[in-house]
């Protein structure tokens, strides 16, 4: 008997000190995993992502993205639609295995978060950072589509991971160093540029929070990391200029990021959104809010941390406030860009949750338990997560299947519409224009041409509706030449 407690009590012990990631991943699965392959996962720029990553897997042209025959993307950076698209390639397409990829990035997400958290105040408070960080509605809501963003951010994460776990240390500095170089590096090339601020923003705590000789490591590090970081996503970036000149820096650096900078309304807006946007967005994250309420009141709260909770409140309060300021000045302000922020407000708040012991431990036992409680009840209770597939497009694809064996063109249907053709036939519609939308192709006579009530063209004289549904417009070109007419994009 003694034998088999002893070995019990050792197996306890074992759970105990991977409880700080295990609960937190718990809670994580049980708020993402409910009706995973539920709704139109291909909604927005999800559909797009995803035809992107797996015609670049079907056809091995991975460093050249293609967005249709003919039409280069050079929008974003390869990393995302390289991994996304093996993933689909294996696993199949289809709503739970694109949301899986992104759950894996919210994944990590967490157990950077509880990583730093453990690094400088223990396990007990990395759980609690790890899972307030994961029942964030802000954050694992976008687990619900393909998210460049969100494996934007566990690459910063782990990057800061890195660093901050070099705090204190004389030895293996610079493997961790390396790694965090590494780690900023593959966020650059998810989005551009903006995993740069990550390590300026750790570098300046880490010099301002330490002295002597870590202070001075501590500056040789917060410089190199970025180095390594630019060295990594360098080439893909000259490789792209190299071989695609204008076209790709035009796009990349002037669309992408100075129009972007400039405040020029993308992607049908009809307005960029208040200065006060991101303030707003940090109080939506109610989840997380109420869960810190209810562990505070529960006896975790401490109101005067000691000197480990108030080194790792100053990092949380430092990041959370350095991405709420860098994404305000940025004139696109998009929800989904400040996964980050809510990154540090769980930090934060964890940073608080160090009370007496027994209620935190307390805690560490009843939160996988509560977690996968309401998971089950998440799956069983008929909730809708996400929008249903609109009608409209099952009903083209089935008009498709009897009127159009030999495909169809693209009026006014790039991008994401004509990415749900391709996902769901194989094949693009033949494009028209190149991507100054400049026509480039002349359809025949009886061809079946495509638009969408945002695609910026209506039908013109010649073409003759055969199909009409909510946004979308079939016809057939009856007299060329084909001559469609300039339409405004009515916007989201």
């Amino acid at each position: 008997m003694s034998a088999g407690r002893s070995t019990n009590r050792i197996g306890c012990v074992q759970v105990m000190r991977c409880a700080h990631w295990l609960a937190p991943l718990t809670v994580l699965l049980a708020v993402t995993l409910p009706h995973l392959g539920d709704g139109d996962w291909m909604r927005g720029d999800s559909g797009w992502y995803a035809a992107i990553g797996v015609q670049a897997c079907r056809t091995g042209q991975w460093w050249t993205l293609w967005e249709a025959p003919g039409r280069e993307y050079f929008n974003k950076p390869p990393l995302v639609f390289w991994i996304q698209g093996t993933w689909m390639s294996l696993a199949g397409i289809g709503a739970w295995q694109a949301r899986a990829a992104t759950i894996a990035a919210a994944a990590l997400c967490v157990l950077a978060a509880s990583g730093i958290a453990r690094r400088i105040h223990g396990r007990r408070v990395a759980l609690l950072a790890g899972a307030l960080l994961a029942i964030n509605i802000e954050f694992f809501r976008r687990t619900r589509e393909i998210s460049l963003d969100m494996w934007q951010c566990a690459f910063m994460l782990l990057g800061a991971w890195m660093m901050v776990s070099i705090l204190g240390r004389t030895t293996g500095v610079w493997w961790r160093t390396l790694l965090a170089g590494a780690a900023i590096g593959s966020a650059l090339m998810c989005k551009p540029f903006v995993a740069l601020a990550a390590p300026l923003i750790l570098g300046l705590w880490m010099v301002t929070t330490t002295t002597g000789a870590h202070r001075r490591r501590a500056l040789i590090v917060s410089c190199a990391v970025p180095v390594i970081a630019i060295a990594v996503a360098l080439p893909w970036h000259l490789s792209m200029i190299s071989i695609h000149g204008d076209a790709f820096v035009s796009q990349y650096f002037g669309r992408e990021i100075a129009d972007r900078a400039s405040g020029e309304l993308i992607g049908g807006q009809r307005q960029t959104q208040p200065a006060w946007f991101y303030i707003a967005n940090a109080g939506a994250a109610w989840t997380m809010w109420l869960a810190a309420g209810i562990l505070g009141f529960a006896g975790c709260w401490r109101p005067h941390p000691d000197a480990r909770g108030r080194r790792l409140r100053s990092l949380g309060i430092a990041w959370s406030l350095a991405w709420l300021v860098l994404l305000t000045a940025f004139p696109d302000r998009r929800d989904r860009y400040a996964i980050p922020m809510h990154a540090g407000l769980a930090i934060t708040a964890a940073s608080l949750l160090t009370g007496r012991s027994r209620s935190v431990a307390s805690a560490n036992r009843w939160i996988p338990v509560a977690a996968v409680g309401t998971g089950l009840a998440l799956s069983l209770l008929p909730i809708r997560f996400q929008r249903p597939i609109h009608p409209q497009w099952p009903a083209l694809t089935a008009w498709l299947g009897s009127n159009a064996p030999d495909g169809v063109w693209d009026g006014a249907f790039s991008g994401a519409p004509a990415a749900r053709i391709y996902l769901e036939t194989g094949a693009w519609p033949r494009t028209t224009r190149d991507r100054k939308g400049n026509m480039n192709a002349s359809p025949p006579a009886g061809a079946i041409l495509l638009y969408h009530r945002r695609g910026g063209w209506s039908p013109g004289e010649g073409e003759v509706i055969a199909w009409t549904e909510g946004d979308l417009i079939a016809t057939r070109l009856e007299k060329p030449p084909w001559s469609p007419i300039p339409t405004p994009d009515p916007g989201e």
